[in-house]
């Protein structure tokens, strides 16, 4: 299924969304497709790029300690 989210982004009208989400409140439908991704990302190789990316953490520089 595509994700609502890019389909907002994509410009879909408001009739093809409702067409999708059937209804649904449409804050409910988003945050249970967001888990349903993170499920699916939990559930790659640890390897993967997308794990990998999931744990990168920022190493902050000096100017940004200075606004802390």
């Amino acid at each position: 299924m595509v994700l609502l989210e890019q389909m907002m982004a994509t410009g879909e009208t408001n009739q093809e969304i409702n067409e999708i989400i059937k209804g649904q409140n449409i804050i409910r439908f988003t945050k249970k497709q967001r888990l349903n991704w993170l499920g699916h990302v939990e559930r790659m190789a640890e390897d993967n790029i997308v794990q990998k990316i999931k744990r990168w953490k920022p190493i902050l520089c000096v100017s940004d300690r200075a606004s802390l």
